[in-house]
C-alpha cells in the first residue's frame, strides 16, 4: 500500500504534466514540426483546404503517363488533379535516392506498352544525388508502383483531444522552442527556422517564421559543373526514351526555402546556387518548369506549402497538377 501511494504521488503528476503538454502542443501532422521539435500549435495550418479526390490506381491501370518520383508524388495528389481534367492514366513509381533509372528505362516499354510520357520528378535539393550511374550494379529489376484507393484529402488538421501521447523528449524540446525567441536563422534538430519579413504567407500562429528541411541548404556547395553533368545524364535518358517513342520530361519541384526565399529577413545564401531550370532549358531537355509558377502562386495563396511540412498543401498540389495537365495538353 505504501509503495502504491508513493507511485501515485510521484508518477501521476509527471503523467499529468505530459498530458497537458500534449494538449498545448497539438497532435503532430507535419514532418518539419516532428523533425525540428516545433509544436503544431505554433506552426500548424489553420485555413480550410480544398479537397482533392484521389483517383484509384491499381494493377489493372494501363498508364499513358509513368511518373518516376519521390515523396512529392507518393500520395497521387497532383496526378489525380491531372486525371480529373484529362483522359490520362498516371502510374507512379516511387524510387528512393539514388534511384537506378538507367536500368529501369530500357524495360519501360515492355512493362507498360501504353506509356507515352515519362515524368521524372525530383525535389530540388535532391537533384544532384537523385541519379547515380553506379547503382545499376545492385538493380534486381523490381520496382513497386504506387497504388491508391479512392478517397479525398483532408480539409483541416485533426486537433482533437484523442491522440497518442507525445514522446517526452519531443514534448520538452517543442515546449522550449515555443517560448524561444528566434531572432536569427537557427537549426533545431533536422530543421532550419528563419525569420521572415512578412507574416502574410501562412495561416499558422508563428507565420513570421519559415521552417524548412536542413538539406535545402546543401545547394550552397553545388558547382555548376555538377549540375551541368546531371542534366547531361538526363539528356541521355531522354534519348533512350525517344527510341521507344516515349517523351521523357523532367520536373524539378522547388525547395520550400527557394520559393519563399525573397521573404527571408536574412538571406539564405551569400551567392545564389546554380539554376537547375535554366540549365535544363539550355541543354534542350523537356521540362515542366514549376519554379516561376510556384513563386507566383505562393505569394498569392496562403499556405501554398504547408507551414509545418516540407511538402505542398492541397492548394499547391492543385497548382502542380494544373501545370502538368497544361503541359501534356499542349504537347500531345
Amino acid at each position: 500500500m505504501h509503495y502504491t501511494k508513493y507511485f501515485l504521488s510521484t508518477a501521476l503528476p509527471i503523467i499529468a504534466i505530459f498530458v497537458l503538454l500534449g494538449l498545448s502542443l497539438q497532435p503532430l501532422t507535419g514532418d518539419l514540426t516532428r523533425l525540428g521539435y516545433f509544436s503544431e500549435n505554433d506552426f500548424g495550418w489553420n485555413l480550410k483546404m480544398p479537397r482533392i479526390a484521389i483517383k484509384e490506381i491499381s494493377e489493372k491501370t494501363n498508364p499513358t503517363v509513368l511518373v518516376i518520383g519521390d515523396s512529392f508524388s507518393l500520395g497521387n495528389c497532383w496526378q489525380s488533379v491531372v486525371m480529373g481534367k484529362s483522359r490520362e492514366k498516371i502510374l507512379t513509381i516511387h524510387m528512393l535516392d539514388p534511384c537506378d533509372i538507367d536500368s529501369f528505362m530500357p524495360m519501360v516499354k515492355k512493362r507498360y506498352p501504353s506509356v507515352r510520357y515519362i515524368i521524372f520528378e525530383t525535389v530540388q535539393r535532391s537533384f544532384l544525388g537523385r541519379i547515380n550511374e553506379d547503382q545499376h550494379q545492385n538493380f534486381n529489376g523490381y520496382v513497386k508502383p504506387v497504388y491508391t484507393g479512392s478517397f479525398s484529402t483532408d480539409e483541416g488538421r485533426d486537433i482533437s483531444l484523442i491522440h497518442e501521447m507525445h514522446d517526452p523528449i519531443y514534448a520538452v524540446k517543442a515546449t522550449v522552442n515555443s517560448f524561444k525567441n528566434f531572432n536569427h536563422t537557427e537549426r533545431s534538430g533536422d530543421v532550419i527556422i528563419s525569420p521572415l519579413n512578412t507574416n502574410d504567407l501562412f495561416s499558422c500562429k508563428k507565420s513570421c517564421f519559415l521552417i524548412y528541411y536542413k538539406d535545402d541548404d546543401v545547394k550552397k556547395d553545388w558547382k555548376y559543373s555538377d549540375v551541368k553533368n546531371t542534366v547531361t545524364h538526363l539528356k541521355r535518358l531522354s534519348d533512350i526514351a525517344a527510341k521507344d517513342g516515349i517523351n521523357f520530361v523532367v520536373m524539378v519541384v522547388p525547395d520550400k526555402s527557394t520559393v519563399y526565399g525573397k521573404s527571408f529577413l536574412y538571406p539564405q545564401f551569400k551567392i545564389s546556387p546554380p539554376d537547375i531550370w535554366s540549365e535544363i532549358q539550355r541543354q534542350g531537355v523537356n521540362q515542366i518548369n514549376l519554379l516561376n509558377v510556384f513563386v507566383q502562386e505562393a505569394y498569392k495563396t496562403k499556405d501554398f506549402y504547408l507551414p509545418d511540412d516540407t511538402h505542398l498543401s492541397s492548394k499547391g498540389y492543385i497548382v502542380m497538377g494544373n501545370t502538368v495537365e497544361k503541359y501534356l495538353d499542349t504537347t500531345y
